[in-house]
């Protein structure tokens, strides 16, 4: 998954340079990370490993084997790359098909983010958001986000985000993403889907079909003729 969506960023940034910082734990070995730094080399992607420890912080946290421990490391962000202002995380089940730069250079203010709403999950989970009361036009998906680094180490960094979670582990269903929600979400940017397409999208629209969740603006805007998603989140 990685590899792909590498090559997919530098085909499609131009001239605008990508620098990749890969969060890891020791599952990922040497010989594989070497792999992956040759493999940017050759693309002209900057890429850094950062190897997460989440010891105390993420430890007594909810993790299972679609959701590990280290999906908890992104919430440490704000932290973990003290010298940047701002910073695009993607999953790596990914593939960007054109320039992201009207994204990531958007005017975030003082929001912590900008994310795409979780329609997918309005329609086939609708008791999630309602489990740590949120609309679910306000529910969003955490595999695309732009995080405003600044801003969340000036109000608590990811201490702020593992903290919430705690007090709500008896609430959060996709943990993680929970989480993030309830610690970002009243603060967030909801954009346009284009930004974070779920392959799924059709597939969920012709098995949930007559679901009201389906007259949400987001799935009303991505079955619309034309529609062309940047980003293809598997």
């Amino acid at each position: 998954h990685a590899a792909a969506l590498i090559h997919s960023l530098a085909e499609t940034q131009g001239d605008r340079g990508v620098s990749i910082y890969y969060l890891h734990d020791e599952t990922l070995t040497s010989p594989v990370q070497a792999t992956l730094k040759t493999y940017c080399d050759k693309l002209g992607v900057q890429l850094r490993f950062i190897n997460v420890d989440g010891g105390d912080a993420t430890g007594a946290l909810p993790a299972c084997s679609l959701i590990p421990e280290l999906a908890w490391y992104r919430t440490m962000l704000p932290d973990l790359l003290p010298e940047l202002d701002r910073v695009l995380y993607l999953d790596t089940d990914i593939i960007v098909r054109s320039s992201l730069a009207a994204f990531f250079d958007r005017d975030l203010g003082d929001a912590y983010a900008a994310c795409i709403n979780d329609y997918l999950a309005a329609i086939a989970h609708p008791e999630v958001a309602k489990n740590i009361d949120i609309a679910y036009e306000k529910y969003f998906n955490s595999g695309v986000m732009l995080l405003n680094l600044k801003a969340l180490r000036r109000d608590g960094g990811g201490q702020l985000i593992l903290d919430i979670a705690r007090k709500n582990i008896a609430h959060l269903h996709f943990p993680d993403q929970d989480a993030l929600n309830l610690a970002l979400g009243f603060n967030a940017q909801l954009v346009d889907p284009c930004w974070n397409y779920p392959a799924l999208s059709g597939e969920y629209f012709s098995k949930y079909r007559g679901n009201p969740a389906l007259e949400m603006p987001a799935c009303k805007r991505v079955s619309e003729r034309g529609f062309s998603p940047v980003i293809l989140h598997y």
